[in-house]
């Protein structure tokens, strides 16, 4: 509470009747101004009142700069997440920047026309769970893709939207200022996995397949308005890569391999084979701190996939990979950097 402080003079202190320099008359009036000035003490408490403290806000830390880069995975995360938009769609892709990525991470397939179109799984079945057949993109053309309708339900938010094609990314790209890291997996495990005899007719092989891909990419690409070093692919073919350096010289590419024991085993083979960096799980039990020093110190780029929960993002951050993908949009607050 404030304090109010009545001043009196020192004339005014004198009020016993006794002061014989004061005579009757005078001490009443000087007794009814101590009064009249007490009732307005009195009287101004009660109009203030105790003031009340402001309530002091816990200050905000200051965000710790950092040199990691954390992508998007799908966009703003997998369909499995309460996010506002489905995986892999170019409104996923705008609210993962939007919630401050650097960039994000996608997986491309194509169809039986040499389309690019954005997709994660072999069956269209194992995400949506299409009633009525069961097929591979890479088994469709371009107008049955086209028809598709996705729709999905997280804890009763429902979400609608479409099967996208990566010029459409590349165009959201281009026509972003300052551009985005752009990571591009090329779905090829589980088109092995999954394999059938449609792949084989069509283009003769695998190889066959990823060399019409990258010639498609090659196409996509022809325009460019941000730096190439922000264009990132995920793949395990030489051949690939070096189709694409032709045109796209800056872009970096990332062995995606499974099989290894050891991350430095690990940045070794890439590295003998031309990769400019590694792509692994940030989960996976060889993954440490000391694989992925090792691997930047061999002059490779790591990428480290897939922590949500803030023990798994700690974790991860602490091995300090070049880039972290993650379906967590509020990872930078999380482990308040910048």
């Amino acid at each position: 509470m404030d304090k109010i402080y009545l001043y009196i003079s020192e004339k005014s202190l004198s009020l016993h009747p006794s002061n014989d320099k004061l005579n009757k008359k005078t001490y009443m009036k000087l007794k009814l101004q101590a009064f009249l000035l007490i009732i307005l003490g009195l009287f101004i408490i009660t109009i203030t009142g105790c003031k009340r403290k402001e309530a002091i806000a816990t200050p905000t830390p200051t965000p710790n700069p950092t040199n990691i880069k954390f992508l998007g995975h799908k966009g703003a995360g997998d369909n499995v997440y309460e996010d506002l938009y489905m995986e892999l769609t170019t409104p996923s892709f705008q609210e993962a920047l939007a919630d401050g990525m650097e960039g994000v991470e996608i997986d491309a397939q194509m169809s039986l026309d040499g389309t690019i179109w954005l997709i994660h799984d072999a069956y269209m079945t194992n995400i949506w769970g299409l009633p009525h057949y069961n097929p591979c993109l890479y088994n469709l053309h371009d107008n049955q893709i086209e028809q598709i309708q996705l729709c999905d339900t997280v804890n009763g938010n429902v979400r609608h939207d479409r099967i996208y094609k990566m010029s459409e990314l590349i165009s959201q790209w281009n026509n972003t200022p300052g551009g985005f890291y752009l990571d591009m997996e090329i779905k090829q495990a589980d088109l092995d996995l999954e394999l059938d005899t449609t792949i084989n007719v069509t283009y003769g092989s695998m190889d066959t397949y990823l060399f019409q891909m990258a010639d498609q990419f090659n196409d996509l690409l022809s325009t460019r308005n941000h730096p190439d070093s922000m264009l990132m692919f995920e793949v395990d073919d030489t051949t690939f890569c070096s189709i694409l350096r032709s045109r796209v010289p800056g872009a970096k590419f990332f062995l995606f391999r499974y099989g290894f024991t050891s991350l430095q085993d690990y940045a070794n083979t890439a590295k003998a084979l031309g990769y400019d960096g590694i792509t692994e799980s940030f989960s996976n039990s060889y993954v440490n701190a000391a694989g992925v020093s090792y691997a930047r110190n061999l002059g490779m780029i790591v990428q480290l996939w897939d922590p949500y929960s803030h023990a798994e993002l700690n974790s991860t951050f602490a091995m300090n990979p070049n880039f972290i993908q993650t379906d967590n949009m509020d990872c930078k607050k999380d482990l308040n950097v910048q």
